[in-house]
């Protein structure tokens, strides 16, 4: 992925009209630093987890393409949609293991081990 992070935090910091000095005292380091930081194709996590609160946006989601965004969400909406599933077979298997004297609480460890996953 083509990503330069030091040049979009750069450009962040200017349109917050944040002078690099500001900048670099916010995150704790020298102007020079800073500007370094603005030429880095690739940055520290935590480096980067700092310049998101200073900067005021989740400078992680720049490494994200919308197509990946998209899956992930539909991905969420699928395990949502198990889990749903999974809770309305429960249900069903209670009703049923009423009539057969199945205690509640094991089945519902079993269930809750599978919705931890």
């Amino acid at each position: 992925m083509s990503v330069h992070i030091g040049s979009i935090i750069k450009e962040l910091v200017k349109s917050k009209s944040m002078t690099v000095e500001d900048f670099s005292n916010k995150i704790n380091c020298t102007r020079r630093n800073a500007y370094k930081i603005f030429d880095k194709p690739s940055i520290d996590t935590d480096l980067l987890v700092t310049i998101s609160k200073v900067i005021g946006e989740n400078l992680f989601f720049k490494y994200i393409k919308d197509e990946e965004i998209a899956k992930y969400t539909n991905d969420k909406v699928k395990q949502s949609q198990l889990l749903d599933a999974f809770k309305n077979l429960e249900e069903t298997v209670l009703a049923m293991g009423k009539q057969k004297n199945i205690k509640k609480t094991a089945l519902k460890k079993k269930t809750s081990k599978l919705s931890k996953k």
